[in-house]
């Protein structure tokens, strides 16, 4: 559940008062797919302020890129003959490269996605199902090939969603806890131990 990616965590405050629920506990149940590791970096993702406002901004070297390129490409036409076919090889080169930026620019994710999916393929942990308890002495996580106990102080904060809890660590990591992955009253239950440690965030 530790895998990095280049994506840094919201960070929150820890509350360091006294609970009044020491035996109070949550458990939530999942298998750790490649679409819940996937899942966990779009949710960090959605919470980055730069993120959010490269979303926007994007429009505009994209537009200018692929400006330049039609122009770059449609200009061997209005070239004397004997110069259009060298300047047309120079304008198809030109037009590929800005072609190539405003892929880039507008979906520069999609290339980390990539890479992290082939090393995700490769993870012990993959495809794991494991079995996370909340409580007030920490977060505990079992699987078949996997067994910890997190203290609360190596987490940074807690984000709520409506679907899920995205429980930040110090770095570069998180937890995703789906909404449907908690049985019967243990979302409940967790929200209110999370909220006794931390200051809760909820999703933007």
């Amino acid at each position: 559940m530790n895998s990095p990616n280049p994506y840094k965590a919201p960070q929150g405050q820890i509350d360091t008062r006294s609970s009044d629920m020491p035996d109070l506990i949550a458990t939530a149940r999942f298998i750790f797919t490649q679409d819940h590791f996937m899942e966990t970096l779009n949710r960090i993702r959605s919470q980055s302020r730069l993120r959010r406002a490269w979303l926007w901004f994007r429009y505009i070297p994209v537009t200018f890129f692929m400006l330049g390129a039609l122009m770059i490409l449609f200009a061997p036409l209005v070239s004397s003959p004997i110069d259009r076919a060298p300047s047309f090889l120079m304008s198809l080169s030109m037009f590929a490269f800005l072609l190539a930026l405003s892929v880039l620019c507008y979906v520069p994710h999609k290339f980390d996605d990539f890479l992290l999916k082939r090393q995700f393929k490769k993870s012990p942990f993959r495809d794991a199902e494991y079995e996370f308890t909340i409580s007030q002495e920490g977060f505990a996580a079992v699987s078949d090939v996997d067994k910890s106990v997190t203290k609360w102080p190596v987490f940074s904060g807690v984000v709520v969603f409506d679907d899920g809890l995205l429980l930040c660590r110090v770095g570069n990591a998180a937890n995703w806890l789906p909404r449907d992955a908690f049985e019967d009253n243990n979302y409940e239950n967790a929200i209110k131990i999370l909220s006794s440690r931390f200051e809760l965030q909820h999703a933007t």
